[in-house]
């Protein structure tokens, strides 16, 4: 005796999005190709989709974005599955993606010779390594500029012109291009080239003054690693 057994071409996924702390997130959208769900209030979702190994991109507008993989290539549907999303940070700064660490803030101090002002990242700040590729995410607060640090640490060194009074900048401010996201945060892509960098807040053509440290300017500094 023959038993034939009819297995249909899709299959029901489902699952659940929830913040790290297993709070449901609800209006996550997932999304493959040729398939794609809404998580509900509850954090909930539920799709019929084609049997094939699915790898959605989770996203919301105020949570970092996530990859959730499901198997659907067996008999049987696939358990339910769970992705957890991290919220994105509140307070005004830069942050590191991934980990959405935040960037350190050491300033830029400021040095004076007849001849010379120049102003450099400590020599003693611990800066983090982010790798290249990734990305700064902008908690928008202030206007600023990106600078790649020279030899010496400097983000700007201001040299007299001709033996006279005026001061030329000399300096090698980065050109960067930020994507608006929710909120009116801002992401914005590493520089390629490995080395250590400064984003110095912009106001009326110059640095902003740290007002509690004379001769410190605000500046968050980090490295692009190889």
């Amino acid at each position: 005796m023959w038993i034939v057994v009819f297995v249909s071409c899709t299959v029901e996924l489902s699952g659940s999005v929830t913040d790290l702390d297993g709070a449901a997130v609800g209006g996550a959208r997932l999304q493959a190709p040729g398939c794609e769900a809404v998580s509900n209030a509850a954090g909930a979702f539920r799709v019929r989709c084609e049997r094939a190994l699915h790898r959605f991109a989770v996203t919301h507008p105020t949570y970092a974005g996530a990859t959730l993989e499901i198997d659907a290539t067996g008999l049987l549907a696939p358990e339910a599955s769970r992705a957890s999303l991290r919220a994105w940070p509140s307070e005004p700064g830069l942050y590191l993606e991934p980990s959405y660490a935040a960037v350190p803030s050491p300033g830029l101090v400021r040095t004076a010779t007849p001849t010379e002002q120049r102003f450099c990242v400590p020599a003693e700040a611990v800066l983090p390594v982010a790798p290249a590729g990734t990305a700064l995410f902008d908690v928008h607060d202030v206007e600023w500029r990106l600078y790649r640090l020279d030899e010496d640490g400097c983000a700007l060194r201001l040299s007299t012109r001709d033996g006279g009074t005026y001061w030329s900048p000399t300096a090698t401010q980065v050109e960067v291009t930020p994507t608006p996201l929710a909120d009116g945060h801002l992401r914005v892509p590493l520089p390629a080239e490995p080395g250590r960098y400064a984003a110095a807040p912009w106001m009326a053509g110059f640095f902003v003054p740290r007002s509690v440290s004379p001769d410190v300017w605000e500046a968050w500094a980090f490295e692009v690693g190889a």
